[in-house]
């Protein structure tokens, strides 16, 4: 799997709340298989970005509300690619509603519509039920009191019902939840006050919200919970509680509780592949390092969390260079423990010393970043970085610039992504085994010689999406 920069945000949390929706397709018409992703552009505003297939490149970003607090919104498209979007209002934090209509290939931006205004709203989650009845739970904030609220629209959103809608529950001290439709029904998974989690049905049209069903209790229940819907109408949920587990409701009954990850999740999402479920997710490995996991389930049982994208993990090869001693010392082991000061040549006692001296990270597939945490920080030296392209090693500069390793923690971006990459860019073999190499070689001698730590290709993720 590639990776690919699309864009840019200064928000501080572009991709928001981990069961909400942010990456649509068309499914119908002249541009079915057109990805949409809308996202938080600023810390207040949303922007939609398109692409089609093979996706490699994305339309200029269109800004489709001005007026968004920086917090998570939630949207859902229809057959039609007309957009539907729910969202905190700036300064007010009053719930609002937007539809972005699609025509020959494009959206048109609605006005904004008020929800509800009266409390302050967060986390929205939006559904329609057919034909034209909108649905958001969000939660509704009085003091240091949270509620979860269910309100309606029959008129594709233009007017809401008169209050905060119904309430599944509250006043208690913290509450998020997810609306999704399936076999007719309504179902609206929450957690609340840290320590439960429950969800809520009603058939379309008719009555109110069951009362609650327990999905899981104990501590540690938060945002980070996803439901999703298969082919077949099985629904799939994923939740945190210091654990990472799974349930499936079949219609009649719900599974027991399956264990995916103990270690436990951030935003975990679940996915169906031929009606196969595989639970995504992030789970931290060090200081600014997350990893990007996924776990399918194969025969009745889900397999362990797996690095999604190849060329974010732990290195395959490290190896340290002394020109003086004319020796390299494998430290791929070392590189991947946060045991500290115990990445150095022997000859050296450092990472680096002098002229000639060089640090080799090598990776099976190719990579466009790295993780360094240095022990001791170096002092009065430089490196020229570089890659081998099948016959000789190449300088370049890295994205972020020029890096010394002179301090004591760096998230190093070689090149602006995957597809940066350079095409000439060949594995070589280093101290017996063949990779795709970056070396930084030293070209002016250290007078305090760095040492490290960890050296890692893991970036620092700190939200991500699956399409809805």
């Amino acid at each position: 799997m590639q990776n690919e920069l699309i864009t840019t945000s200064t928000a501080g949390s572009p991709l928001g709340d981990g069961s909400a929706r942010k990456l649509l397709r068309i499914t119908e018409g002249t541009y079915a298989n057109r990805l949409v992703l809308l996202y938080q552009d600023t810390p207040s505003s949303i922007s939609l970005r398109y692409a089609d297939p093979p996706y490699d490149n994305w339309s200029t970003p269109q800004t489709i509300a001005s007026d968004s607090a920086d917090s998570p919104f939630d949207c859902f498209m229809n057959t039609n690619g007309d957009i539907f979007l729910a969202y905190t209002a700036a300064t007010t934090f009053d719930m609002l509603h937007r539809q972005l209509t699609f025509s020959s290939g494009s959206w048109t931006v609605g006005s904004a519509n008020t929800v509800y205004s009266v409390d302050d709203c967060y986390f929205p989650s939006i559904t329609l039920e057919q034909p034209n009845r909108l649905w958001i739970t969000y939660t509704r904030v009085v003091g240091s009191n949270h509620y979860i609220n269910a309100i309606k629209s029959d008129d594709w959103g233009v007017t809401w019902i008169v209050g905060a809608g119904e309430e599944l529950v509250g006043p208690v001290t913290s509450a998020y939840s997810q609306i999704i439709i399936a076999d007719n029904q309504l179902y609206v998974f929450y957690t609340y006050s840290g320590s439960n989690f429950v969800v809520r049905n009603k058939f379309f049209f008719v009555g109110a919200f069951s009362s609650e069903v327990p999905l899981a209790s104990g501590t540690g229940f938060d945002q980070h919970f996803h439901a999703r819907v298969a082919a077949d109408n099985r629904i799939g949920v994923t939740y945190d509680d210091g654990a990472l587990h799974y349930r499936e409701f079949d219609g009649s009954q719900w599974s027991t509780v399956e264990n995916i990850d103990a270690t436990g999740g951030q935003y975990p999402r679940v996915g169906f592949i031929d009606n196969a479920a595989t639970v995504y997710y992030l789970q931290n490995f060090g200081s600014n390092q997350t990893r990007l996991l996924y776990a399918p389930k194969e025969n009745g049982a889900f397999l362990a969390g797996a690095d999604l994208i190849p060329s974010w993990t732990q290195l395959d090869s490290v190896a340290l260079f002394s020109q003086s001693a004319g020796t390299y010392v494998d430290l791929t082991s070392e590189s991947s423990t946060s045991a500290a000061a115990d990445i150095f040549h022997p000859t050296s006692s450092a990472l680096l010393d002098t002229i000639g001296d060089a640090v080799y990270f090598g990776h099976s597939a190719p990579f466009n970043y790295l993780k360094l945490i240095l022990s001791t920080a170096g002092v009065g030296g430089s490196v020229t970085w570089q890659y081998f392209d099948g016959s000789g090693w190449v300088t370049f500069t890295p994205t972020d610039g020029a890096y010394h390793l002179t301090s004591s923690s760096q998230e190093l971006t070689l090149w602006a992504d995957g597809s940066a990459a350079p095409t000439d860019w060949q594995q070589t073999v280093i101290n017996g085994s063949s990779r795709f190499y970056v070396r930084a070689i030293v070209s002016a001698s250290y007078s305090t010689k760095p040492v490290a730590t960890q050296l890692t290709a893991i970036a620092n993720l700190s939200e991500f999406i699956t399409e809805a």
